[in-house]
């Protein structure tokens, strides 16, 4: 997943840029005033254009200056996934006067820096828009939300920009000349652009895709999701999370079923602290998997995104139960998914940690042989009752 973020940054007349940095600062120097324009008709935002009122019965690309919108600041040659993109906005309201609209979004690649509106190329077959925003009549009243741009099938970029277009569309006219509503831009995560999920190339696989869910997961447990269990064993070397609120002491790990709900950790690794709002991706780790384990997850603070309903379930418990050789009786939650996924590489001598020994561990020379065969892997190398 790619994420940018809406920028005051001018690259080109009308045109702003979609930053892979984070800003801080917010910006409302982008309006439209709408009035009493009648329900159906569509207003652009423009950036850096305050009190824009030009309007017309269908979507705004452009004027003589160009396209306006918001693009990227770097150029693109890969293979966007086919699937939803996600654009966050944030609109104060302009005057004490209640009226209502939609956001709607059109996402684009273009070869050109400063495009015409001609030069931009749609991506997706029919507009995002959101639900109906309705503003009371209360001046700087704030509305936040997602629009879902569905892009359906892969999108190959080569040497091309993305290019978002936004325009607001009038379902409930004002009853005052001065209605109209602010685009707030360049606060970070409240305004951002978030491309399909892309799986990682990897040997091994586990857990819940990192994308922002319905809701959230507070601390004060293990969690433990049962979605795509690991393919094969080996060691888990990266790890993705999607926090909602920021957290400290985020644990990783990996567990197998003992019998029933019981649940025993194989392995995790210390993440330390995560700050929310966007994936966050964290490598260079260690943690030994075996086809079929689970991924968990345990945070003294914050929250994880999660969702109720369309996953395959969340096993629960109280209190941190993280550490290897760690073994608990959890509740399961059905339907449950939380935004953890880990993957990582095959290695030589990963499937000796399935052979069960009676009672000792294998002789010095299987050992030897052992650690030859798995290099510098061997110090992950299990035996059962270890």
């Amino acid at each position: 997943m790619t994420t940018l973020y809406f920028e005051s940054v001018e690259l080109s007349t009308k045109v702003w840029r979609l930053s892979e940095v984070a800003p801080d600062s917010a910006n409302e120097a982008t309006s439209i005033v709408n009035g009493k324009v009648s329900s159906g008709n569509y207003f652009a935002y423009v950036p850096g254009i305050a009190n824009g009122a030009t309007y017309g019965a269908s979507f705004i690309e452009g004027d003589a200056d160009g396209a306006h919108g918001w693009r990227s600041e770097n150029i693109y040659n890969k293979t966007f996934p086919s699937g939803n993109w996600a654009i966050a906005y944030k609109l104060r309201n302009k005057d004490a006067n209640a009226h209502e609209g939609t956001i709607n979004v059109r996402v684009y690649r273009t070869s050109y820096a400063n495009p015409t509106t001609a030069q931009l190329t749609k991506m997706n077959s029919a507009d995002g828009v959101s639900a109906t925003i309705s503003f009371a009549a209360t001046a700087g009243e704030i509305k936040t939300g997602t629009v879902t741009v569905n892009c359906n099938q892969n999108l190959t970029l080569t040497d091309e920009y993305i290019f978002i277009i936004l325009n607001w569309k009038v379902t409930t006219a004002g009853k005052k000349a001065t209605v109209g509503s602010i685009m707030v831009v360049n606060e970070g995560v409240a305004e951002r652009v978030e491309t399909p999920w892309e799986p990682p190339v990897s040997d091994i696989d586990v857990g819940s895709i990192s994308i922002d869910r319905a809701t959230y997961y507070s601390s004060g447990g293990t969690r433990v999701d049962k979605a795509n269990p690991a393919n094969a064993s080996g060691i888990i070397h990266s790890i993705k999370v999607y926090p909602y609120v920021n957290m400290t002491y985020l644990i990783v790990g990996t567990f197998y079923v003992v019998s029933g709900d019981t649940l025993k950790c194989r392995d995790s690794e210390l993440i330390g602290d995560v700050v929310a709002g966007a994936e966050r991706t964290f490598t260079e780790l260690s943690i030994a998997v075996q086809e079929g384990d689970y991924i968990g997850c345990y945070y003294a603070v914050g929250a994880i995104e999660m969702d109720t309903s369309g996953g395959t379930g969340v096993w629960v418990v109280l209190g941190e139960h993280i550490d290897p050789g760690d073994e608990a009786t959890y509740t399961w939650v059905v339907g449950y998914a939380i935004s953890l996924y880990g993957y990582g590489d095959i290695e030589v001598g990963a499937e000796w940690k399935q052979l069960q020994y009676a009672s000792e561990p294998p002789t010095p020379y299987a050992w030897n042989q052992l650690k030859r065969e798995a290099g510098t892997g061997w110090r992950k190398l299990l035996y059962a009752g270890e």
